[in-house]
């Protein structure tokens, strides 16, 4: 169902803070084209592109054109540029042209509207302007249509100026407005921008007095005052100023004091009150509006009247330099500005009849945020862990000799009694056979002695004998002593004496170390940032880069109490009981262990980390 409404003014509406100026509307290239451009079609093509970016919601646009009262017409531009226009955009543009008025009709299935307004000037048919926009906000309808009114006529201007009709006064007014609105773009700030502005218009209007207030959503605060560097709000005048203002955009609609005889009456109690006392006795206020919403007013005074022709130009300036001042003012807000306004937009969204997409997904991170923070699991730290043996043995060298055989190496299996290596005693029997030789020789000697009942050499021989004896049986326990035995079954960890046969070891240097093959122990390398959460006791598991299949269950024995440095990062040595033996284990396998520390948050295990750091960071840099 269709329906074919009038062209009633747009009412006033709250400006949006996250609007901004689009980037096609800055576009320079169409700018030259529009004042400079070689054709009729380059010229439409140019401040077609133009006006769609500056209405909101077109999906398509046309703009047909021929001889003035005669004929044929055709279309001269399409948007977007390569498409052809709807079926309803050209029966629309038709009925345009043939009744030659504004025409809005909207369509309540696809919520769509379509617009046109006809290029009628000098009393001729020129062409027309047709929309489709997909509606977003109640009021755009009247306020896109009064926007592309004011659009076609500067279309108008471009195409009078191009056929040399009236090129040269209509040039001058669109480069005045064009000024207007470079001369904003150029300033820093939106204050700097409203100051040249309004100082502008007063040279150009030959006002006495121009004021530019700014629509927060319920009424218009003035915000630059020409003649004035800071505007005083309590200041009577000023307070009168901003009622007219917001008496202005409450109607949605330019309002000029006095008014022409066949002009739409609007409301103008405040502007008269305005004039019959402080002000000036000619007023004139336009709305100004950033795509189709009120964001202020612009009001000049002076002692002449305004014609219609200089509030259209007005209007004209407060269509271009709207979206500028607006992209200004955002951009000069600060953070907390910025968050607050996006914060709003987004709940509006949120609680809006629109933006599912936006819902469900806000929806979801709020799910999944109660999930993380509500959800329990099993924490546990992770360090790497080296396989040990419970105990360890080392096996020395006996007396200082040289190594004979060697018999095994690193990494072999040894039952108890077995033979690992022999020394040299070729020295240790010659010492042998010499005091036993001298044994003999005492013995000998004491044998007369006690013949000849010599008391005294008795005793002498009697205690070389004895010392003969110890040497004898030191040197017996040396030669059982070469033969190096495994004190008990288990794995060779360290120690290969078979590359060197023949080197001499020393008394007491260790041959090889020893490691039972039955029960192991785990050391696991704990990093200091958790090592505050743990205790004796805790249990763990461990899987070992050889075997990364089986899970081998742990017992945590004994913390270390002093750090060890590595790589940049400090540890803890943890000492755990392998409670699974498994098979085929050896010591000096490596992999990781995990320790099962209690129940903690998902949210926790995942951010706990990034928490520590920001507390360290803080206390850092705190005074």
């Amino acid at each position: 169902m269709t329906s074919t409404v009038d062209s009633p003014r747009p009412q006033g509406e709250i400006s949006d803070p996250s609007s901004r100026l689009p980037p096609a509307f800055l576009d320079a290239t169409a700018w030259k084209e529009l004042r400079t451009g070689g054709d009729n079609n380059d010229i439409a093509a140019a401040w077609l592109r133009l006006q769609c970016a500056l209405t909101r919601g077109v999906s398509q646009a046309v703009v047909v054109l021929g001889l003035g009262g005669q004929g044929p017409y055709s279309p001269a531009a399409n948007w977007p540029e390569g498409t052809r226009p709807s079926p309803e955009l050209i029966q629309l543009a038709e009925i345009g042209m043939a009744e030659r008025r504004s025409i809005a009709r909207r369509d309540e299935a696809s919520a769509c509207c379509y617009l046109a307004v006809p290029l009628v000037f000098d009393g001729q048919l020129h062409g027309v302007a047709a929309l489709q926009i997909e509606l977003q906000e109640q009021n755009q309808l009247s306020a896109s249509l009064r926007l592309l009114e004011w659009g076609v006529g500067q279309l108008q201007v471009a195409l009078q100026r191009q056929s040399n009709e009236q090129g040269d006064t209509l040039e001058q007014d669109l480069r005045r407005v064009l000024a207007n609105a470079v001369a904003c773009l150029e300033s820093d700030s939106v204050a700097a921008a409203s100051s040249v502005l309004v100082h502008r218009l007063q040279s150009e209007f030959g006002a006495a007095r121009v004021m530019l207030g700014q629509f927060d959503g319920e009424q218009v605060r003035v915000t630059a005052l020409s003649g004035a560097s800071q505007v005083n709000l309590k200041a009577n005048i000023v307070q009168q100023i901003a009622a007219a203002m917001t008496e202005a955009v409450d109607q949605s609609h330019t309002v000029r004091v006095p008014a022409a005889e066949l002009e739409r009456p609007v409301i103008q109690r405040a502007h008269e009150e305005l004039t019959s006392g402080e002000g000036y006795p000619s007023m004139c206020t336009v709305v100004v509006r950033n795509e189709g919403l009120v964001t202020g007013a612009l009001t000049l005074e002076r002692e002449e009247a305004f014609e219609e022709e200089e509030a259209l130009q007005l209007e004209q300036v407060a269509a271009i330099c709207g979206p500028v001042l607006e992209m200004k003012r955002l951009n000069d807000r600060s953070l907390s500005a910025v968050a607050a306004d996006r914060g709003r937009g987004l709940i509006q969204a949120f609680f809006g009849p629109r933006h599912a997409a936006l819902k469900l997904t806000v929806l979801v991170l709020i799910a999944l945020s109660l999930g993380l923070t509500l959800i329990q699991g099993e924490y546990r730290i992770r360090a790497p862990a080296t396989l040990e043996g419970a105990l360890e043995r080392v096996v020395t060298a006996p007396f200082a000799s040289y190594v004979s055989t060697a018999s095994v190496r690193a990494g072999d299996r040894v039952a108890a009694g077995d033979r690992m290596a022999a020394l040299e005693v070729k020295e240790v029997r010659l010492d042998l056979t010499r005091w036993l030789s001298q044994r003999a020789q005492s013995e000998r000697q004491y044998l007369e002695a006690v013949a000849r009942k010599e008391r005294a050499a008795t005793q002498i021989f009697k205690a070389q004998m004895d010392q003969a004896d110890a040497q004898i049986e030191l040197l017996y326990q040396q030669v059982a002593r070469s033969q190096i035995a495994a004190p008990f079954a288990g794995l060779v960890v360290s120690g290969d004496l078979s590359r060197s046969i023949g080197e001499p070891v020393e008394r007491g240097q260790v041959l090889f170390k020893l490691a039972p093959i039955d029960k192991y122990r785990i050391a696991l390398n704990v990093d200091e940032r958790d090592v505050s959460e743990l205790e004796v006791g805790q249990s763990g598991e461990l899987v070992l880069a050889s075997r990364p299949g089986e899970r081998l269950a742990f017992r945590v024995e004994r913390i270390t109490p002093v750090a060890s440095a590595s790589e940049g990062v400090n540890s803890f040595r943890i000492e755990a009981e392998l409670l699974d033996s498994g098979v085929d284990l050896r010591p000096g396998m490596s992999g990781t262990g995990k320790i099962v520390v209690g129940e903690r948050s998902l949210a926790w295990m995942w951010t706990h980390r990034m928490f520590q750091w920001m507390r360290l960071m803080i206390w850092r840099w705190m005074p």
